[in-house]
């Protein structure tokens, strides 16, 4: 509801196609980033947990908010033991079928991608 919200709120007319090829659960959908409100788009078809970099500031209070409703996977790019668990916590959720799909934006170089 939070999602259709904002995106009404940004005037978004959206279609979505090929829905039979939308993650289910215990699954991971993989995107490109291309705008800040990629998200709000995505979820708005679905509910998805995410992957991503633990920030700080305003955005660090609506991340640790997401956290208690869904589990999402949070990590800190700087610290290599980090890497590790975020590749062991995402190879758990998807192995539980009853947890929400991932959902993953690939960036950087390729030695970057968890």
């Amino acid at each position: 509801m939070c999602y259709r919200i904002c995106a009404r709120g940004l005037s978004a007319t959206i279609c979505y196609h090929n829905r039979e090829n939308k993650p289910k659960k215990g699954g991971i959908c993989v995107a490109n980033h291309t705008s800040p409100i990629d998200i709000v788009i995505l979820c708005n078809d679905g509910c998805y947990a995410m992957v991503g970099q633990i920030h700080g500031g305003l955005m660090g209070i609506v991340q640790r908010a997401m956290v208690r409703s869904c589990p999402h996977v949070w990590f800190e790019r700087s610290e290599m033991k980090d890497r590790h668990l975020v590749t062991k916590r995402l190879k758990d959720h998807v192995n539980d079928k009853t947890k929400l799909p991932i959902l993953i934006f690939p960036e950087g170089k390729s030695d970057q991608v968890i």
